[in-house]
């Protein structure tokens, strides 16, 4: 008898409500129920399982209001070369999706098994595997034990109790009874812990008094004694207790040095705390143990990505896949992938996927809200938001994305609101603090927005997109010594974006590093072969090595993308104004005085034209309106100018507005 804890299968009919029951109403667990080639050769395997579903519910049914419901009988091929339960039970969770069922409930009638286990649960995804037992009475009965650990129930030294792991005793003790209950209303969605956050404190205090219990203390190892370590572990981990996490893991590595599943837990504990080496080292100790597991093949992936090796993540992913092709949190984490690259299409195609295996997915849906938003379909991406906060209230991710569409429209109020709201539901949730300082930059509150871009690295050290925006606070600053850093940093981590590759280009420039830019700017231009303000950095680092007739190619360029572009009209304005084309200078500052009425740099460039066109009054009325914009006018251009006109007849100069 074991189990795998967190959420697995259960049992059949009974849709009673007990008299005098504690709770409102009966759950109902629905139960697809699969018989292999062996059991299926008795003729009434369909009746015995009833049978034995019917007698394992009758408790669940008197004390827990848990009623079973078989929704479907179906066949199952367990696979020759597995030769033990636990083998089996992992292949068919990794092989048959639930399909809208709680729990896979699959019976094997296998002569060349193993005897170590007559049952098998892997509770978080919902599957149990027995061994066939000619006794309906001991068959029921393992039954019962194994949907106990669904519920949370561990393996105990207790002669007495259905959970004794010598298999003694018969009833339900108290201990398991109470956590039974406590459980009573777990998730069976694969992708969401199972146990309830407000149930958390609780249920490890029950745990701990059980592992402290003294003769559970002096257990011998190979007893299955260390479920209770292993619940522990998990509970702590999603409470982001990693130390306690790590403690629990280890506990149970001393009664089972070689679980597999124990030092995946160990590396999940490992990888959240940030010790990624030390977590993918877990990772692969599991893997040798037991190659084909899918969800170990899953968190490698995570740990490979929050290193910033994306190309061995999205390995890592696409082996899960292939492992188990219905993995949705796989699918989802390989769509992240993608969005982070700037491949939205691909990235949208792995969510949809996602959600079509799991429709009450939230994080998938939460994540096809981002790829619709960044493709620019605002009110789909709302849509599936609204849908993902419905299926998961306490993801703050999906309150996000409203926030973002608001401040796409340009409601940052709203927007800021939202982002607030995402926070208060995860005082942890680094992606919020992020968009908070996307916002405050928006409102050019640059200091504002690096408080809550360093609040977002605090929470997540490799967030490589809240160091991009670090990076940008640093560009429009001026310091550009620490833009570089942080820009290549973000880079690193995996934000290769053209954004990012734009702004680095835009460091080198101030750093006076013409070549390095050129290289940021083609690398921006790669990922996004349109980006106008690439070819205009391009252009400036060509200006800058003397190559004039190029730059003005690549000015030219960022225009015919973006004919709003002032930066490159400014720039193609000051290349002929170099050249003394004064008609075609004054042509692009105007252009860009159309984009940007209160530059003060382009009438104060206006104001040169003018001046060397002979037109002083316009020349004055431009430094007038310079001045007035706060630009310092070279104090011998103004002296020059205040000559000429105070030359010209009938000319008065008056005041310099500043």
């Amino acid at each position: 008898m074991s189990h795998r804890f967190l959420i697995s299968g259960s049992l059949v009919l009974c849709l009673f409500l007990s008299v005098g029951s504690l709770y409102p109403s009966p759950r109902i667990l629905r139960i697809r129920v699969l018989g292999d080639v062996e059991f299926r050769q008795d003729a009434d395997w369909k009746s015995r399982a009833e049978q034995a579903v019917h007698a394992a519910s009758d408790d669940f049914q008197r004390l827990f209001d848990i009623g079973l419901s078989i929704e479907a009988f179906e066949a199952w091929e367990s696979p020759a070369s597995l030769r033990s339960l636990d083998l089996l039970a992992f292949d068919l969770e990794a092989k048959v999706n639930k399909a809208g069922a709680d729990v896979l409930l699959a019976f094997t009638a296998r002569k060349t098994l193993g005897k170590k286990y007559s049952g098998y649960t892997l509770a978080r995804s919902g599957v149990i595997v027995l061994q066939d037992d000619e006794d309906p009475s001991r068959l029921a009965k393992v039954l019962k034990h194994e949907s106990a650990h669904l519920f949370g129930a561990v393996h105990l030294e207790e002669e007495s109790s259905l959970m004794d792991t010598l298999g003694r005793g018969r009833d339900f003790d108290a201990v398991t009874s109470s956590l039974i209950r406590l459980n009573r209303n777990r998730s069976f969605n694969p992708a969401a812990f199972p146990i309830p956050r407000e149930n958390w404190e609780k249920a490890i205090e029950i745990y701990k008094r059980i592992a402290a219990e003294e003769k559970f203390s002096e257990r011998r190892a190979g007893r299955d004694l260390e479920d209770v370590h292993l619940i522990l572990a998990q509970i702590y981990a999603e409470n982001k207790q990693y130390d306690e996490a790590i403690a629990e893991c280890r506990k149970a590595l001393k009664l089972d040095p070689t679980n597999p599943e124990t030092l995946n837990q160990q590396g999940i504990a490992l990888r959240r705390k940030g010790l990624i080496e030390e977590a993918i080292e877990q990772y692969q100790k599991s893997l040798k143990i037991r190659p084909g597991q899918a969800q170990v093949w899953y968190n490698l992936g995570i740990a490979h990505s929050n290193r910033g090796d994306l190309g061995a993540s999205t390995d890592c992913y696409r082996k899960a896949i292939e492992l188990k092709p219905h993995y949705a949190e796989a699918m989802n984490n390989l769509g992240e992938l993608f969005l982070r690259q700037e491949k939205g299409t691909d990235a949208e195609k792995q969510f949809r996927q996602a959600v079509f295996f799991n429709p009450e997915y939230g994080l998938a849906r939460s994540n096809l809200a981002e790829a619709l938003f960044r493709r620019g379909d605002l009110a789909m991406a709302l849509e599936e938001a609204d849908k993902a906060i419905a299926c998961d209230p306490g993801l703050a991710g999906p309150r996000c994305i409203k926030g973002k569409v608001l401040r796409e429209r340009g409601d940052l109020d709203r927007a800021l609101q939202e982002f607030e709201a995402a926070v208060a539901v995860d005082p942890m949730y680094e992606k919020a603090y992020y968009n908070l300082g996307l916002c405050f930059l928006d409102k050019n509150s640059v200091a504002e927005a690096r408080t809550h871009f360093l609040k977002a690295v605090e929470i997540k050290s490799r967030f490589a997109e809240a160091y991009a925006g670090l990076g940008y606070c640093d560009l429009v600053t001026g310091q550009s010594d620490e833009a570089v850093r942080e820009l290549r940093l973000a880079l690193e981590l995996g934000a290769r974006s053209a954004k990012t590759h734009l702004n680095l280009s835009s460091a080198y420039l101030y750093k006076n590093l013409p070549d390095q830019a050129i290289l940021e700017a083609d690398r921006a231009l790669e990922l996004e072969p349109n980006l106008a303000p690439a070819f205009n950095n391009k252009g400036m680092a060509l200006l800058k090595m003397g190559r004039d007739g190029e730059a003005i190619e690549y000015f030219e360029r960022t225009i015919a993308h973006d004919p709003k572009n002032k930066d490159a009209l400014l720039n193609l304005g000051n290349i002929n104004l170099g050249l003394a084309r004064l008609d075609a200078a004054l042509e692009f500052y105007a252009r860009a005085l159309e984009t940007d009425p209160n530059n003060a740099l382009v009438h104060n460039n206006i104001a040169v034209v003018f001046f060397r066109k002979g037109d002083f009054r316009a020349a004055w009325e431009h430094v007038q309106k310079a001045g007035a914009l706060g630009f310092k006018v070279h104090p011998d251009f103004l002296k020059a100018l205040k000559e000429k006109i105070k030359d010209t007849p009938g000319a008065r100069p008056g005041a310099l507005e500043t």
